[in-house]
């Protein structure tokens, strides 16, 4: 049953509370979840390697990228995962500029238009391409697409590299190689639009401003000769962020403030080896993961640095933000780590031992309360241990505000803070509502038991 018919229903006492209501301020931002030691829910969906994770329209479809034959599919913000098999075997880098147009680049590269229901092989290898490995590919439009790359050089010197792109102005059907540096290897490739287009090398950047006819290649030096970049930010903002390692074992972030001109260190995490992949949700709010589950964020720019708890010690490879609370790491061995809390730990305590006899939601207390309130829960036992446990809060209008508990509890009695002040932008004072559903299996909506109360915030 959807929350705001549930809510019409089960409160047709409350209605009246609506026009003292009407200045409330809605946002749908998730803020909190409750994975016990970590604020990352962890899910494996394979045994293989997961190298990118996208939501490129920022809504409830979302793709991740497998080393080998699939990509998983979600329409509900990862609650569920579909499992698409390509018809390729290795599949290397990809790209996904919306919720039906990916690619990716492998033995046979393809893409999609349809959301990865048809999958297109583009005609030839790297091989016939000129080029020994790639590391990475976009597409600006559904016909118009760069690939990245090197060739290692031959014997006696097999640890030095040439730059190479290619472009495809016709799906990749035929790809032409548009540019070749010696010595650089290129790691990422980002556009504004299809005659803008920034390529991050080593340890400095090569733009275009005519669709790849030409490049400028003295654009910038990141600062640091011992500075390796392996993921940046957009480019085409004042602010930006580079992430890679200083020599072999140093975690790094740069930071620039003027597009790139200048650059200083925001973050060194010695023997910590190397970020891979870096997320800016904006200017202030920012994240990078790595090698050994690490995970960084900073809200304020990078003047502070918050090494967060991953549960994992695996390899990390890319990561996406929806918004400021909700995001989606993937890795090594086909893990996935979702947060509804922007990677923090939250609140929630099993407060008794002893095993309740029923399902029961109290009343908040304080109620009305400012800005922090707590609420209370118990769960009879359940056959197979636990059940499945879903708390959320909603406006008067029955939009969905926060999740402050989705997962599987054990039996127990527990209780879970809430505050005004973790949604973004911060609650305003009125009514609002908490929705308990149990059940002994999936799907929460059609629970076992289900009870809402009311509470209010009154600053």
């Amino acid at each position: 049953m959807k929350m705001k018919n549930f809510l019409k229903s089960s409160m047709s006492k409350e209605i009246y509370l609506l026009v003292f209501s009407i200045f409330l301020y809605h946002q749908t931002f998730i803020s909190t979840n409750t994975f016990a030691q970590t604020g990352w829910i962890q899910q494996t969906l394979s045994v293989n390697e997961f190298t990118a994770v996208y939501f490129p329209s920022n809504n409830d479809t979302g793709f991740i990228v497998s080393s080998y034959e699939s990509v998983f599919k979600t329409t509900n913000k990862g609650v569920t995962w579909i499992n698409i098999n390509t018809g390729s075997t290795y599949m290397g880098y990809s790209c996904f500029r919306n919720s039906r147009f990916g690619a990716f680049w492998g033995i046979m590269p393809r893409m999609t238009t349809d959301g990865g229901i048809n999958w297109n092989e583009m005609s030839i290898s790297i091989y016939q391409i000129g080029m020994g490995y790639t590391t990475g590919i976009t597409f600006v439009n559904s016909t118009t697409g760069f690939v990245i790359g090197g060739d290692a050089y031959p014997m006696p010197m097999p640890c030095c590299y040439d730059g190479v792109i290619n472009k495809t102005t016709n799906a990749g059907l035929n790809w032409f190689e548009i540019y070749r540096n010696a010595g650089e290897q290129q790691q990422e490739i980002k556009f504004k639009d299809e005659y803008n287009l920034t390529v991050l090398e080593n340890s400095t950047f090569i733009k275009t401003t005519d669709g790849g006819l030409s490049w400028n290649t003295s654009y910038n030096q990141i600062g640091d000769i011992y500075f390796r970049a392996r993921s940046m930010t957009d480019p085409y903002l004042d602010t930006m962020y580079v992430a890679g390692f200083k020599h072999s074992d140093t975690a790094a972030v740069r930071k620039s403030t003027d597009r790139g001109n200048s650059w200083f260190y925001t973050l060194k995490l010695p023997f910590r080896k190397s970020f891979r992949k870096i997320f800016a949700i904006d200017g202030n709010t920012v994240f990078a993961v790595g090698d050994t589950g690490l995970i960084a964020r900073t809200t304020n720019g990078g003047i502070n640095w918050t090494v967060q708890n991953s549960g994992t010690r695996k390899k990390l490879n890319g990561v996406w933000f929806i918004n400021k609370d909700t995001g989606f790491v993937v890795g090594d061995s086909g893990l996935v780590l979702k947060t509804f809390t922007g990677g923090v730990m939250t609140n929630i305590q099993n407060v008794n031992n002893e095993i309740p006899p029923r399902f029961k939601l109290f009343q908040n207390y304080p109620n009305p309360f400012n800005p922090n309130t707590k609420i209370s829960f118990e769960l009879r036992s359940a056959e197979g241990g636990k059940s499945y446990v879903s708390l959320k809060v909603y406006d008067v209008l029955g939009n969905e505000i926060a999740v402050l508990v989705n997962e599987q509890k054990q039996a127990g009695y527990y209780e879970v803070e809430f505050s005004g002040e973790s949604i973004a932008g911060g609650l305003a004072s009125g009514i609002y509502f908490y929705r308990l559903a149990v059940s002994l299996s999936n799907p929460l909506e059609s629970g076992e038991f289900t009870d809402v109360k009311k509470m209010m915030l009154v600053k």
